[in-house]
């Protein structure tokens, strides 16, 4: 569990450094990718992050792995609408996701294919 604390801290270190580089006004969305899912488990590593992000007023995508059970999109922070979060399908089952950032309230858009064949 340290080294997940450490790593944890560094990752947030390295999401609030990615945040400083640019003025709020130079970017319309963020989109972070990772492989555990937004649960308590890693919440050293989400609650701070959710903090930085509320603060920039942008809509955020989380998009994470899963153990094949699905894609999903969901909203895992009440109190952060604008925080997305998709379980993308299991990589062996579709071809690569395609993500599109557009404007608007609503800019995420994903284009998902099956593999034929696939298990």
């Amino acid at each position: 569990e340290r080294e997940w604390l450490i790593r944890h801290q560094t990752n947030v270190q390295w999401v609030e450094m990615q945040l400083s580089l640019y003025n709020v006004d130079e970017y319309r969305a963020i989109v972070l990718m990772g492989h555990a899912g937004y649960t308590a488990k890693v919440g050293d590593f989400f609650w701070p992050v959710v903090d930085d992000l509320r603060s920039t007023n942008k809509p955020v995508l989380y998009l994470h792995a899963n153990d094949g059970q699905g894609m999903i999109e969901y909203n895992p922070v009440d109190d952060f609408p604008k925080f997305t979060a998709v379980r993308l399908e299991k990589g062996s089952r579709v071809a690569p996701t395609l993500v599109t950032v557009m404007a608007g309230p609503k800019p995420f858009r994903f284009h998902v294919e099956m593999e034929e064949g696939a298990n």
